[in-house]
């Protein structure tokens, strides 16, 4: 075998092949354990590579599950964690609690278009009609079930509230609920923005979210649970 410029190359009768301080790729490496086939150099050469690509792989990092505290400053105190309220479109406010809190919808970061996120679908059977199927299994902070009654009651008191995200519903004519995982919304006239506008409406529990206090320490479907808050002074999650 012709060596190539730069490669270098043992007598196939040593033995132990040299080292150029090169890694040699998949093609020299099977060129020279051809030349070699046979020899006590090209055994030695094929334990040698063996051990090398043993050791690589033994010292590969072992993925971990992330652990400790990440601290993070915010140029806005937090005033509130009520998301339904007249600060539901406070940016400190919105920011913390979609960790805490989800909406029927989503918009992607990157395309910006509405996805899923606690509906797992929705259809317009008619231009006045919006009909949403609830993902199944979806569980509070506190273990209660999501339902469709957690969806008509955190619309109806955002509503209620008549805060700056109020007027996005203002087409909405009635909430039914025809079992858990369902909801329809129908509306007065269409209402093309209304997907845009549930990407804001955030859910709690029905039975809890007009008790008083709720906000203090919110509970939600998240991946975030609010251990701890100080108004206009720091959250844990």
């Amino acid at each position: 075998m012709d060596p190539k410029k730069g490669d270098t190359v043992q007598n196939p009768q040593s033995k132990a092949p040299a080292s150029s301080g090169r890694t040699l790729g998949r093609r020299q490496f099977l060129n020279l354990t051809g030349a070699l086939v046979g020899t006590a150099a090209g055994a030695e050469l094929l334990a040698a590579y063996g051990q090398s690509a043993s050791a690589a792989v033994a010292a590969s990092p072992t993925p971990r599950t992330p652990t400790g505290k990440l601290t993070v400053v915010t140029p806005e105190k937090v005033s509130t964690l009520d998301i339904q309220s007249a600060n539901s479109v406070d940016r400190a406010t919105h920011t913390q609690t979609r960790h805490i809190l989800e909406a029927l919808v989503n918009r992607d970061a990157v395309s910006l278009s509405i996805v899923p996120c606690l509906a797992a679908e929705w259809q317009t059977p008619d231009p006045l009609t919006w009909v949403f199927t609830l993902r199944k299994g979806v569980k509070f902070h506190d273990g209660g079930d999501f339902t469709s009654a957690d969806v008509k009651a955190s619309l109806q008191r955002t509503m209620a509230q008549k805060g700056p995200v109020a007027p996005l519903f203002a087409a909405v004519d009635t909430i039914e609920t025809p079992d858990a995982g369902t909801v329809r919304i129908r509306t007065k006239t269409p209402a093309g923005t209304l997907l845009s506008g549930l990407s804001l409406l955030r859910i709690g529990p029905a039975d809890k979210i007009g008790s008083e206090g709720f906000f203090r320490k919110p509970i939600g479907t998240g991946p975030f649970v609010v251990t701890y808050w100080r108004p206009d002074d720091s959250l844990q999650l």
